[in-house]
């Protein structure tokens, strides 16, 4: 009868240690990321990336031509975080000028949640772009901190970051 009651004791505060940690984790506010990326040639605007304790949440982004007389012939690009493919997107032919493309941007609706991922500042995003433009076929592959985008989200601005065959470079317009 004695060793029972303990051992209910014991069940009971595990439950209560156990529940206490869920609701800890529950009330945690999400943290936002929201960037845009720039090549030579087009922009990836609009990133925005929702980061909950133990989930990912990555809203639609949208093509955008850098300059007008620019021809392409496909554009793939992929964002992975923390080792989790978070958005892949491939689109054939020219994508602005397809017919739903508008004034030389176009939507991408990656809309996708991540579940059962974990997920901080210090993780690092991976950015992989292939393009061709004008006949000329381009690669662009760059790391950067979910840190790094944070504290300039902090200061009111979307930052805009450069990807080119010279490196990452960090602007703060928008």
């Amino acid at each position: 009868m004695f060793i029972s009651s303990i051992v209910l004791n014991a069940v009971f505060v595990i439950m209560i240690a156990f529940l206490s940690y869920r609701l800890t984790q529950l009330d945690q506010d999400p943290e936002l990321y929201s960037f845009d990326l720039a090549t030579d040639d087009f922009y990836i605007r609009n990133i925005e990336m929702v980061v909950y304790p133990d989930s990912i949440y990555v809203g639609e982004q949208y093509l955008d031509r850098n300059g007008d007389e620019k021809t392409f012939d496909g554009i793939s690009y992929g964002l992975k975080l923390g080792g989790h493919m978070v958005a892949s997107v491939s689109q054939a032919d020219d994508p602005f000028t397809l017919p739903d493309a508008a004034g030389g941007r176009i939507m991408m609706p990656t809309n996708n949640l991540i579940k059962r991922v974990k997920i901080g500042n210090v993780d690092s995003l991976e950015v992989t772009i292939e393009y061709t433009v004008d006949g000329k076929a381009k690669n662009v592959s760059e790391q950067f901190s979910l840190n790094e985008v944070k504290e300039v989200s902090r200061n009111g601005q979307r930052p805009v970051i450069q990807l080119s065959d010279q490196g990452t470079v960090m602007t703060y317009h928008y």
